[in-house]
């Protein structure tokens, strides 16, 4: 049995839909479900519909995210192919000053812009009183979301009052961890056939390939959705064209320099675009972002990307600054120990805009959720993190006394409270911690696609067969090999944060080992000393030098310790 046969065997993925979506790296768009299938799709389309008869003006509400940005710029653009007078504006707020989610201040201010309707993206799911305080404002409101919904403390669903709600929690929606631009993409696609009939223009058909499906490939896998199901056919369609894709903004988020590598994967997106894109928010405001993806002429569109490049870079020092202030912070206290189950810390001096980056690698590093906040105006703002298997919303839920504001999901969540409110909070998450984590924090375990000699892994032929298994991400990442035997002969330091190993195997071959994100475990792999490790191996931005094994794990022989 082949290395890739094996990959899909052991993972489960049986079944004849999985035998066509795992077949090649683009499965066909038509396997995607029918967009009608998506609870309230339909009926948000129609209130659209409405909205666009009876020349309403109406704001595409949106968030500070790159999956925020870019379902905005999905509804934005769709509007502006289907003519749509008055010109419907956009509305992102600013992460730190207002924070996530649905604002009575925000819809005061569109009211007072004679803003008529509202549509929101990716927020306003569990926004009870924002949608009561539209109503009395005499805005009309549509809601589509894919974050948590509310419930009471009966376990009660408890939904806004709106003129529609799409949402993949709700009904019989038969794929449900989508990201907020997929639900923009599905409610596009119903608005076409709404107001063009079963057979739209050709025009309107290759907007949504070349422009709504790399908008919302970008979307997913910037907001770390399960690379399977639908998500995968996006990805996988978004990925093929997103080189050509009449989306300028999105073709000048891809440098020369940065971007060298041959192969347009999620990795690409992963690590070089949705962070351009967040950038804007991070540091500055998020319209910048927006404004790059809705702006239509080439050369401003390259000056705006280079501004988010600018950006992106001071970003990336300022996470780092930051996890290391707040690594040591951590250790100090102790909040590492084993019978800790939980790290919750707080510094007026953190921005904001970088607490979810830094959460998200101390999480990674030290296998336990991270909540960290910084100040603003009102007070702490939060985000958090947690490893998989931990729900972090479900966790902060059990601490909502203490928020002003809260949401998000398992994996990431984030919120708002009043200074005076977290020295109470702390040990409260602490204990609701506890409360999902009754073994103790445990580093989940790696699921073993293959055994493969250091040999064959980092052979060029091995990458096709690899790649041929992708889009890779959350849910469906590239594949664990297993190889033993190597040696230490030298590290070195690389980008400030990884770990750059050269080793050689029990045959003498020789190479190098990348391991992300942890030079802090650079003593520990001492000249000479003997390890197996777990990775996969990616393809070199330089076609003649040969592929780098990219280390998930390692497993020394002189004693269980692990990186």
């Amino acid at each position: 049995m082949g290395l890739r046969e094996r990959v899909i065997r052991c993972r489960g993925l049986a079944g004849e839909r999985n035998a066509q979506l795992f077949a090649t790296p683009q499965p066909p768009l038509a396997l995607m479900h029918d967009p009608g299938s998506l609870h309230g799709a339909d009926n948000v389309a129609r209130v659209l519909d409405r909205w666009i008869t009876q020349g309403k003006r109406i704001a595409v509400y949106g968030d500070y995210d790159a999956d925020g940005i870019c379902a905005t710029a999905i509804l934005i653009r769709l509007f502006r192919e289907l003519k749509v007078q008055p010109s419907p504006i956009a509305y992102i707020p600013h992460r730190v000053i207002e924070g996530y989610g649905l604002h009575n201040e925000a819809l005061d201010d569109l009211r007072a812009r004679d803003i008529e309707a509202v549509i929101t993206v990716d927020c306003g799911g569990s926004s009870i009183e924002e949608a009561l305080h539209a109503q009395k404002l005499g805005i009309e409101l549509a809601i589509t979301d894919h974050h948590r919904l509310r419930y009471d403390g009966d376990g009660n669903l408890q939904l806004p009052q709106c003129q529609a709600i799409a949402h993949p929690e709700l009904g019989d929606t038969p794929f449900r961890p989508i990201c907020a631009a997929m639900v923009a993409l599905k409610v596009a696609k119903r608005l076409i056939r709404i107001r063009t009939g079963d057979q739209p223009p050709q025009v309107l058909r290759q907007w949504i390939v070349n422009e709504a499906i790399p908008l919302a490939a970008v979307a997913t896998i910037a907001d770390v959705m399960p690379m399977i199901d639908e998500n995968r056919i996006v990805v996988g369609s978004g990925l093929a064209v997103l080189k050509n894709t009449t989306v300028q903004g999105l073709r000048c988020l891809i440098p020369s320099a940065a971007l060298a590598s041959p192969i347009m994967d999620a990795s690409v997106i992963g690590f070089q675009i949705a962070p351009r894109l967040n950038a804007a928010g991070r540091l500055e405001h998020a319209t910048q972002a927006l404004d790059l993806l809705l702006n239509e002429n080439p050369a401003e569109c390259k000056n705006m990307a280079a501004k988010l490049d600018e950006l992106n870079e001071m970003r990336k020092q300022n996470a780092k600054d930051m996890v290391d202030l707040a690594r040591a912070k951590a250790i100090a206290a102790s909040l590492n120990a084993e019978d800790r189950c939980a790290i919750v810390m707080a510094d007026k001096s953190w921005n904001p805009g970088i607490l979810g980056l830094a959460a998200g690698r101390l999480s990674e590093e030290f296998t336990r959720p991270v909540m960290l906040f910084g100040a603003s105006d009102s007070g702490w703002k939060g985000s958090g993190r947690a490893p998989v298997g931990f729900d972090l919303h479900e966790c902060l839920s059990n601490c909502a006394k203490f928020f002003t504001n809260f949401g998000g999901h398992a994996a990431a969540a984030g919120g708002s409270m009043n200074f005076d409110q977290f020295e109470a909070f702390a040990p409260r998450f602490e204990s609701a911690a506890k409360m999902q984590m009754r073994d103790g924090v445990q580093k989940p375990a790696l699921e073993i696609d293959a055994e493969l000699s250091y040999g064959n892994v980092k052979d060029k032929k091995t990458i096709p067969i690899i790649q041929s298994l992708g889009p890779f991400g959350q849910g469906f990442a590239d594949p664990n090999i297993l190889m033993r035997g190597f040696q230490v002969l030298r590290t070195d330091i690389l980008a400030g944060t990884g770990l750059k190993l050269l080793v050689q195997d029990d045959t003498g071959a020789k190479g190098e080992l990348i391991f992300w994100h942890n030079a802090q475990y650079r003593n520990l792999f001492t000249p000479g000393r003997r390890f197996d490790a777990v990775g996969c191996p990616k393809p070199s931005s330089n076609p003649r030098f040969p592929p780098s094994i990219h280390v998930k794990d390692v497993r020394f022989h002189d004693n269980s310790t692990t990186a």
